[in-house]
């Protein structure tokens, strides 16, 4: 439904920013990463104007592996908006793929201590601390996020491999 209005929108109106904006996060949502990056760059101009459309900016771009206007898009995004946990999310899953995990660990050490944190906070941070050789912190950050997701096998498998870089 929604985007049949979409489309009547921009057939009647083809550079109605917010339309463009909306085809967007409908592109995104259904994994299609060019097309939403392709809307997104028709709106450049005014994505500092659209509430959430650099959080959308920094998803797409870390999906489509350009890493810089990623982490670019996600810090213009949390400036704006301090507390948004997705957002720190991305940004730190962005410096992980870039083998940050200092920064990892420096982007989310506060949301873990905040009580807002998530099971994928605390498997972010995992991995950031394992890649430090930091095994200790590993092991207490995939506990949280196990705690919080018991059936994740995969936390499973970074929490056992944590311990056993700990010789337990």
């Amino acid at each position: 439904v929604a985007k049949g209005d979409i489309e009547a929108v921009l057939k009647g109106t083809p550079g109605n920013i917010q339309a463009i904006y909306l085809a967007a996060v409908m592109e995104a949502q259904a994994g299609h990463w060019d097309v939403a990056d392709k809307n997104l760059e028709k709106i450049s101009a005014y994505i500092p104007r659209i509430a959430r459309a650099f959080y959308l900016q920094a998803v797409v771009k870390e999906q489509l592996g350009q890493l810089e206007q990623s982490e670019e898009a996600a810090r213009k995004f949390l400036a704006r908006f301090p507390n948004d946990l997705a957002a720190y999310k991305v940004l730190a899953r962005v410096q992980g793929a870039k083998k940050r995990p200092d920064l990892v660990i420096e982007t989310l050490g506060k949301v873990a201590q905040s009580g807002k944190a998530d099971a994928e906070v605390f498997d972010l941070l995992g991995r950031a601390y394992a890649a430090t050789n930091r095994a200790q912190e590993a092991v207490a950050s995939f506990q949280k996020a196990q705690a919080i997701a018991p059936n994740d096998v995969g936390l499973q498998t970074r929490l056992a491999s944590a311990r056993l870089g700990m010789g337990d």
